[in-house]
């Protein structure tokens, strides 16, 4: 298992994408619309049923460059799905988030050469 600075190193990769709902709570979904940005090693969706709130997801990209892309493009995709919003992942909130393990281990899977 990854932790502390081996999860941290993704962390410039890897967003936080909020005001996830309806037809596109779903990571197959997800992968799609950010894959225009680059390469999608993994994408992990919370739902959230309670109340006014809704699901969120960590997409990580296979680089920095495409995760600032996506950033950069954010305001356009926003415009085809309101409410959709995405931030880089502060690093101080990586800790040892069992999301970020997941990213961490599919962004590993990937990397090596089958």
């Amino acid at each position: 298992m990854l932790f502390g600075a081996d999860i941290r190193a993704i962390a410039p990769t890897c967003l936080h994408v909020g005001g996830v709902q309806g037809s596109i709570e779903d990571e197959g979904k997800l992968t799609e619309i950010f894959g225009r940005f680059g390469t999608v090693l993994a994408v992990t969706l919370r739902v959230r049923r309670d109340g006014k709130k809704v699901s969120w997801a960590l997409v990580s990209f296979s680089s920095v460059s495409e995760a600032d892309s996506c950033l950069s493009g954010m305001a356009e995709l926003a415009k085809q799905y309101p409410g959709l919003a995405a931030r880089q992942v502060d690093e101080s909130q990586v800790g040892t988030a069992s999301c970020f393990v997941s990213i961490a281990c599919s962004a590993c899977w990937l990397a090596i050469d089958h």
